[in-house]
């Protein structure tokens, strides 16, 4: 109790001394307090309760939202150079990913390239393929996804843009729809090795034959292929011949099959120009 009193002896820090030891009376709970406070004690125990419930209530209803599918989770990106040079060859990357916790069937992916791209090449499941930019995909398991490279040249003038556009179509495991998801990437020509210059006489007689010689430069790094020479023509002018056989019935549109790289293409145009004396042909 508190007025007990301890006279051992005892010893601190090897001295011993003979003070009494005392004790404080240990008080216990008061049981009108816990009375005056149990509802509140009470109260609070079931919001805790509450809390822990809402808690689990909240996971129980993401962990089976993640499992529903979303289309927002089928992603469809395609990585390449915003910029090009005319000519050059440029490699793309179709990229394709199921954040799903389902699989998706029936799975296939269209790439349409813009119509001046050439020598195209794609890679896909380890196969080489030239010209097919339709291809059937094996099933997309959940968090798996693909890609696809290709590679081609573009052909234009600077300052143009040119489109590629994909689009992924499929069916998911747990549904019996098809749905599309849809990604494009834009490329703008921003040089060309192409130079063209045109060589005719300074000076002609009305109605008598002349001759213009169009010269092709490719200073590029590389060897251009199927490039297409559109020529406006004065109105004053009269074909007649030229070096190579046209594509097109009004003989103003010419196909380069091949310029290598440093080198140059030559076609010669003949014909008859009218005109008064003064004018520009």
């Amino acid at each position: 109790d508190a007025e007990r009193k301890h006279n051992t002896p005892y010893s601190v820090y090897g001295q011993k001394t003979n003070k009494s030891a005392h004790y404080e009376e240990y008080e216990e709970a008061d049981p009108l307090f816990l009375s005056k406070h149990r509802k509140k004690i009470i109260r609070g125990a079931i919001f805790g309760l509450a809390l822990l419930g809402l808690g689990g209530l909240v996971s129980l209803a993401l962990y089976i939202n993640a499992g529903r599918f979303s289309p927002e989770r089928v992603e469809l990106i395609v990585e390449g150079p915003e910029e090009v040079t005319a000519g050059d060859e440029v490699e793309y990357t179709v990229l394709y990913t199921n954040n799903n916790r389902t699989s998706l069937k029936n799975a296939s992916l269209s790439i349409s390239l813009p119509n001046n791209m050439s020598q195209t090449s794609f890679q896909i499941l380890g196969d080489t393929r030239e010209s097919v930019k339709n291809f059937d995909l094996p099933e997309l398991k959940p968090e798996e996804s693909g890609e696809v490279t290709f590679s081609g040249r573009l052909i234009g003038e600077i300052g143009t843009s040119h489109q590629i556009e994909t689009s992924l179509s499929y069916v998911p495991g747990t549904l019996s729809s098809t749905f599309d998801k849809e990604s494009q990437f834009n490329s703008v020509i921003t040089e060309n090795p192409l130079v063209i210059d045109i060589e005719n006489p300074l000076k002609t007689t009305s109605g008598t034959f002349i001759q213009y010689s169009i010269i092709v430069n490719n200073r590029g790094r590389t060897d251009l292929e199927d490039i297409y020479l559109q020529i406006d023509y004065p109105s004053q002018f009269t074909f007649s011949e030229a070096s190579q056989k046209s594509v097109t019935s009004d003989n103003n549109q010419f196909k380069i099959d091949r310029i290598r790289s440093q080198n140059r293409y030559e076609l010669t145009i003949g014909g008859t120009l009218q005109g008064d004396p003064g004018d520009l042909g």
